[in-house]
């Protein structure tokens, strides 16, 4: 199999929750909890599965009744490896986004309080002369091109509301659907996106697939706030 990326680094943080307090004390770089609060961590997967909900070209379905066929995001472990989307690209017809789960994170430097994460993601578009894609080569370079435009649409989402989050006037004339977005998220959700560096954000495009689908990588980092503490409860 042709792997399609260059370095898979990946940073999703899943749906976990660590478990810290408001009373603390320092030991160096660690805090031992004295009563229990709850730090959710920032999950980008789950924003950039409501941009493909509402970006017209894929209309993600996220309901979980929906028809294979109407999915347009993804989340696998490693794009290369079995994943959802490897056993249903057949059935697909509509751009997709394809969120890759694996961690790549370290300790900020010069700041202990703060991880610092680098997030992997695919955009996968397939060629639209299907038929003869093998030797189109037209139709593969238009491919790639409205993957390029995907990912520029992607990060003018993403930039509009990190600003947003920041505390910037929302634009007068942003659409309901982002302005609904914006209104649902939490406030791990602002720390989060006001740490994305999303001025250096890279992307790539990669040879052929299968059966006509492109893929365009994508890679993120941003640094997240983080409270490192000694949860007495862990421990025997």
């Amino acid at each position: 199999m042709t792997l399609i990326f260059r370095v898979e680094s990946a940073g999703l943080r899943r749906s976990a929750a660590l478990f810290c307090t408001t009373r603390y004390f320092f030991v160096g770089y660690l805090c031992v909890c004295k009563q229990q609060f709850r730090l959710d961590m920032f999950r980008l997967d789950n924003i950039l599965e409501a941009w493909a909900c509402i970006y017209k070209p894929m209309s993600h379905d996220s309901s979980t009744s929906a028809k294979q066929e109407d999915k347009a995001f993804f989340r696998v472990d490693r794009f290369e490896l079995e994943n959802e989307f490897a056993r249903s690209f057949n059935l697909l017809k509509k751009p997709c986004l394809c969120y890759t789960t694996s961690i790549d994170a370290q300790l900020a430097k010069n700041n202990p309080k703060a991880v610092d994460y680098t997030y992997g993601f695919y955009l996968c578009t397939k060629q639209r002369s299907s038929a003869n894609y093998m030797t189109d080569d037209e139709g593969a370079a238009l491919a790639k091109v409205d993957l390029n435009d995907m990912v520029i649409d992607l990060l003018a989402f993403l930039f509009t509301i990190r600003d947003v989050a920041g505390g910037k006037t929302v634009p007068a004339d942003m659409p309901d659907c982002i302005k609904n977005i914006v209104a649902e998220l939490s406030a791990e959700d602002r720390n989060g996106l006001r740490g994305l560096r999303l001025d250096d954000a890279a992307w790539w495009s990669t040879p052929r697939y299968k059966n006509g689908w492109w893929i365009m990588g994508v890679e993120l980092s941003g640094i997240d706030p983080r409270r490192l503490c000694v949860v007495p409860e862990r421990y025997v």
